[in-house]
């Protein structure tokens, strides 16, 4: 029976020695052979009559191999499973093994060495009895003034209008190229995209008037391969020159008239009678976005703050060696460019699954379906929808392995986030919601600010990593 033995190099690093005699593996050569002799033919020799002899001097050696490879693969799974010892990925053979020598002739006893990357020991440090601020925002009501007015734009009628021409409408031109012969019928302009100069000349016409314009900077961004094409209609394989400067007339004008304030508008858009009740609802949206990033901003202080009170070591070389077996993408040159980001982000999981040992945290099946109704009703904003389909949405998640890994993810994320909370002491902190904005915006930047100073590229296999660490919770 094959013996392993566990032989520890360090506090990350450790062997696995798997011996097997030459017993344990030779009756499966011989039933190897024996099967091959009865249903593969050979030239010759009638059905199952070819000699044993014959086959083990011509493939002796594969099947020799065949069986001592999976006799050591099964005395190492056996192992692990028996053992279940705390490591990264999976065992690899050691880098110093030598080659074995398969003679059919002359069988023997086989050693091979398994390289083992062991999870760090510690102890979460920066939760208990440490205060962390919360963001609690006001929401400014000329926010809440902003939001009516937007839906009572998207709720309005465009219609045709007379007067001076105004922000946000659309104005439709005859263009003849000045001097030249070129005619553009139906050329549409939108005022929310002329340059401010522009919008200030056309604020000062209005139907049936008359001007002469640069078509080439009328917006504020674009080329003049873009004009050509898109305001012209021009192909790209047409080289003919057109005049910079067109002579307009402006024959239309439309605009967005808003909808009217009434209970009908209420209804329809926010399901109430009144607009007292209305901006109670738009209040507690926009309040319940601003948690969100409140919470998210607590997060990224647990996170910075965590990992800066819980450093520790991993297997440095063992974990660049088992990323190269792990994809061909990743060649040595590669793994060691985006390792230090790798590292840093295997550190946080560690850390976060940790937390969540500690504190119970535990996910099944009905917290996954529940926060993923809860996802739905989300997305479709308050609207009246049946169960069923909902319930039919949940079950495609489940039975697609890649959104169920995502969906486990994320409750598992928000239950150990909830365990920090309940941990830490946490200190309310009011902020308007003009504030709390420009603080959100400062966050931005920082973290756009390390992401430039981190490799985009990080190795293939480290969400496989991350979900052997989600095991141990």
């Amino acid at each position: 029976m094959p013996n392993v033995v566990r032989t520890d190099i360090d506090a990350l690093n450790a062997v696995l020695t798997v011996k097997i005699l030459k017993e344990d593996y030779l009756p499966k050569v011989k039933k190897d052979v024996k099967n091959f002799t009865q249903r593969t033919p050979m030239k010759g020799f009638r059905p199952g009559k070819t000699p044993p002899k014959l086959v083990q001097s011509m493939y002796g050696t594969e099947f020799m191999m065949e069986a001592v490879n999976k006799t050591l693969q099964d005395a190492l799974n056996d192992y692990l499973q028996a053992e279940k010892p705390e490591i990264f990925g999976q065992p690899i053979g050691s880098a110093e093994q030598p080659d074995f020598k398969f003679d059919p002739k002359n069988p023997s006893d086989f050693s091979m060495d398994f390289d083992l990357g062991l999870m760090p020991t510690f102890d979460v440090k920066g939760l208990d009895n440490i205060t962390y601020d919360r963001y609690v925002v006001q929401v400014d009501p000329t926010k809440i003034d902003a939001e009516l007015e937007n839906r009572r734009k998207q709720g309005g009628e465009t219609k045709e209008v007379e007067d001076a021409i105004q922000a946000n409408d659309m104005i439709y031109l005859h263009a003849q190229e000045h001097g030249g012969s070129f005619v553009k019928e139906d050329l549409t302009l939108s005022m929310n995209w002329l340059n401010e100069e522009m919008q200030d000349v056309f604020k000062t016409q209005k139907v049936g008037d008359h001007l002469t314009v640069n078509i080439f900077q009328l917006e504020k961004e674009t080329t003049p391969q873009y004009v050509r094409k898109y305001f012209l209609g021009i192909e790209d394989e047409d080289d003919r020159t057109i005049n910079e400067n067109f002579d307009v007339k402006i024959t239309k004008v439309t605009r967005v008239v808003p909808a009217t304030f009434d209970e009908e508008f209420f209804q329809k858009n926010f399901g109430v009678a009144t607009e007292e009740e209305a901006r109670t609802q738009i209040n507690s949206t926009l309040g319940g976005n601003y948690t969100a990033q409140a919470d998210a901003l607590l997060i990224r202080d647990f996170q910075m703050r965590l990992m800066e009170e819980n450093k520790f070591d991993l297997p440095d070389a063992f974990l660049k060696r088992w990323l190269v077996t792990q994809n061909e993408k990743n060649t040595p040159e590669a793994v060691e460019q985006g390792y230090e980001v790798f590292a840093e982000n295997m550190r946080w999981t560690l850390v976060r699954s940790k937390v969540a040992k500690e504190s119970g945290v535990q996910v099944n099946d009905e917290d996954l379906k529940e926060y993923y109704r809860n996802k739905v009703r989300g997305y479709l904003g308050g609207m009246a929808i049946d169960d069923a389909f909902i319930e039919s949405l949940v079950e495609r998640v489940f039975d697609d392995e890649k959104q169920f890994g995502e969906l486990y993810e994320d409750v598992i994320t928000e239950k150990t986030f909830d365990a920090m909370k309940q941990r830490a002491t946490i200190a309310d902190k009011p902020v308007s919601s003009d504030e709390f904005d420009s603080i959100m915006a400062a966050a931005r930047a920082e973290a756009a600010l390390r992401r430039g100073d981190m490799k985009e590229e990080l190795p293939a296999g480290e969400s496989e990593i991350e979900e052997i660490v989600a095991e141990e919770v």
